[in-house]
């Protein structure tokens, strides 16, 4: 038994599935082409209902027009079937015995619903609906892999591995569009997928351990490494990209905004064959060799801020560490508690603790305390956030421990060059630097200078002074102010024990009358 899976009756192995929104179940289909219905809640119970034939085959799966669909194949011709909520099977068309690929849901010319299906070795398209199931003209190569989007339900993304490119079908006027896309790479698509939240992009699982996102807009592509061969894609509301993995047991996912892909293992025999998102945005897996769906957390954390960031030893670390807890639409989760833990000794937390805890806002953020570097280590920092109630953790790359700060190298700008004065009067704000090393770490206890190369500007009747940089390396002048005449005045600021410096224009005006 996996973790957090339910059997399904009968021992039924799903080899697809989909929500039902109508309901709130996840129908599930067999390869011996039984429907069956599962209730993602309370006792997860299932139910299997007996087909009207028995010989048939099948692995693809639609809901829509409140009925599941699927097309099976016997030895002699395949069929469009559908099943009623209530188990009432229904043969809506024979047609030839070609294996079916792909199903998915679009509109017809007219914007009504539509299941589409792609058959192996086949060049046309199945079109179906409640009334009647039709063939599309043939396109010159077979077609394979199948996407349709909600965005433009009558546009139908289809992939031909014998080309090796990918074509749309135009359900508005029946045809194939002229201009394929071309892969790159002689790449050989199999199954397609489009996802609509941050960016329209169009995944292409290839015959290799590479997906493509091809962006719809600008027409790039990018490949993603899977490590194994993919089968089918799932799109997720969020923009996310989940897929399985039969052969690895496992299945993958690609976060929106990211081009790496990651993987929730199961048992090697477990085989993972569909993945569903329930209404509570729970995600589920059917597994069809062990006869059971398993859950996923309906949550996912990502990193905000405070990877790829460095700290002398002493130092605080200058971001601090950011998660963000969301449901699988995107949408933020409140009240989850978040604990960041540094899982070795080269960095620490207020009172010197290893962990620290945080609670989500409305937003689904969470924000740890400062972070200061204790201890310079060969490798960056193994700090990670973990929302223990759902078993999410995320790790925080690049957080690393610099050796304490070397000799003085030269100074850094922060603020206060420009400004303007009228004779005799003070300037608004001091001149703030810091004093750093060659790494740029800020160096404390170190003298800077400050000098102006006229009487336009003085330091309290001065033309030098000099200032101890503080703890974080910070250095802010005496007050500078104006002479007797208008002018552009000159100051230079360098380290004394350092020849790298500073030099800024501070400016006088005549007074207006």
């Amino acid at each position: 038994m996996t973790a957090n899976a339910h059997s399904l009756t009968k021992s039924a192995h799903p080899a697809a599935i989909a929500y039902h929104p109508g309901d709130g179940t996840i129908w599930f289909v067999t390869p011996d082409a039984e429907f069956g219905s599962f209730t993602p809640s309370g006792l997860y119970e299932s139910q299997l209902f007996a087909p009207m034939q028995t010989g048939r085959k099948t692995r693809t799966l639609a809901l829509a027009g409140g009925l599941a669909w699927t097309y099976a194949t016997d030895s002699e011709a395949g069929y469009v079937v559908t099943c009623t909520a209530e188990g009432a099977y229904t043969d809506r068309k024979k047609l030839e015995p070609a294996t079916a690929v792909a199903m998915a849901v679009g509109a017809d010319n007219h914007g009504a619903q539509r299941v589409v299906c792609t058959r192996e070795g086949r060049r046309d398209l199945v079109l179906a609906d409640s009334g009647k199931v039709a063939t599309s003209k043939p396109h010159t190569h077979p077609l394979y892999g199948l996407a349709i989007g909600t965005k433009t339900p009558a546009t139908y993304w289809l992939s031909c591995p014998e080309a090796k490119t990918v074509v749309s079908y135009d359900a508005a006027t029946g045809k194939f569009d002229g201009s394929p896309v071309t892969l790159p790479d002689d790449v050989v698509p199999q199954h397609l997928a489009i996802t609509e939240t941050g960016g329209d992009f169009l995944w292409i699982a290839t015959h290799q351990s590479t997906i493509l996102r091809h962006d719809l807009h600008d027409g790039s592509f990018l490949p993603v490494d899977t490590g194994k061969v993919v089968d089918r894609l799932f799109p997720m509301a969020d923009g996310s990209l989940w897929f399985t993995m039969p052969s690895a047991g496992a299945v993958g996912y690609v976060l929106p905004g990211r081009t790496e892909a990651k993987y929730v293992p199961f048992d090697s025999d477990t085989r993972p064959s569909g993945i569903a998102a329930d209404g509570h945005g729970a995600l589920w897996v059917g597994l069809e060799g062990t006869s059971e769906m398993a859950s996923l957390s309906k949550y996912r954390m990502t990193v905000l801020s405070g990877e790829d960031q460095s700290a002398p030893v002493g130092g605080t670390f200058p971001d601090r560490l950011s998660v963000r807890v969301t449901a699988l639409d995107g949408t933020g989760h409140q009240g989850a508690t978040v604990t960041f833990t540094v899982r070795d000794d080269q960095a620490r937390f207020p009172g010197d603790k290893a962990t620290a805890t945080a609670t989500t806002g409305t937003d689904g953020r969470a924000t740890s305390p400062s972070l200061t570097a204790r201890k310079a280590g060969p490798k960056p920092c193994d700090v990670v956030a973990e929302w223990k109630d759902e078993g999410l953790l995320v790790p925080f790359n690049g957080i690393t421990v610099r050796p304490e700060a070397g000799p003085v190298d030269h100074l850094v700008y922060l603020s206060g060059a420009g400004q303007s004065s009228l004779p005799g009067e003070d300037f608004p704000a001091p001149l703030r630097v810091r004093a750093v090393d060659a790494f740029g770490t800020p160096v404390p206890k170190v003298d800077v200078a400050f000098r102006v190369t006229d009487d336009t500007v003085s330091f309290s009747g001065s033309a030098t002074a000099v200032v101890r940089s503080g703890t974080d390396g910070e250095v802010e002048s005496p007050v500078l102010t104006a002479g007797d005449e208008a002018g552009r005045a000159v100051v230079e600021m360098w380290p004394t024990k350092a020849a790298a410096g500073l030099v800024v224009h501070e400016y006088v005006h005549d007074p207006v009358d």
